[in-house]
Formats: structure tokens, C-alpha cells, sequence
């Protein structure tokens, strides 16, 4: 099931790189997805976890820049917007 995997990986990759570069807006959602893929490559290459040798695909995560950083946000929770902000005495 594992090197099923792999394989799947080693087809898909070239695709979403190909689409990185047809279309700008997927481009980081692009490179997020591979550096995701490549995370979980690795994992499974781990001698630690199953000792899968080297996939078919390991160039193809290779040659393009790391992703834009996305802003921070912060969720407020238990703040209503209608109650207004604190008043200072």
C-alpha cells in the first residue's frame, strides 16, 4: 500500500507543477501541497517507521522557492462586535 502511494505521488507531482506554472494564483497552493507530500515522503522513508528506499519522485520536489508566509490572524473568542469596546474611566 505504501510504495501505492509513492507511485500515485511520483505520477501526480509533475501535474501539479505543470498547473504551478499555467496558473500563477495555484502556484503557492501548489508548492504548500508538494512541501505537504514531501513531509509525508520522508516520514514513510524513515528507517524509525517503514524503511522505504528512495521514491520515483524525490527530483520532482526539488526547484522551486519556498512558499509566500501567510499573514497571522488571531481569533477573538467571546467578544460580541455589538457590545462596543471597554470603557476607560
Amino acid at each position: 500500500m505504501l510504495e501505492s502511494i509513492c507511485d500515485t505521488i511520483a505520477e501526480v507531482v509533475p501535474e501539479v507543477r505543470a498547473r504551478m506554472e499555467d496558473l500563477p494564483a495555484f502556484r503557492e497552493t501548489g508548492k504548500r501541497m508538494l512541501l505537504a507530500w514531501k513531509e509525508g515522503v520522508d516520514g514513510l522513508r524513515s528507517q524509525k517507521v517503514y524503511a522505504l528506499g528512495e521514491i520515483p519522485a524525490a527530483a520532482t520536489f526539488e526547484g522551486f522557492s519556498a512558499p509566500a508566509k501567510l499573514p497571522k490572524t488571531q481569533a477573538v473568542i467571546g467578544r460580541l462586535p455589538l457590545l462596543g469596546g471597554r470603557q476607560r474611566s
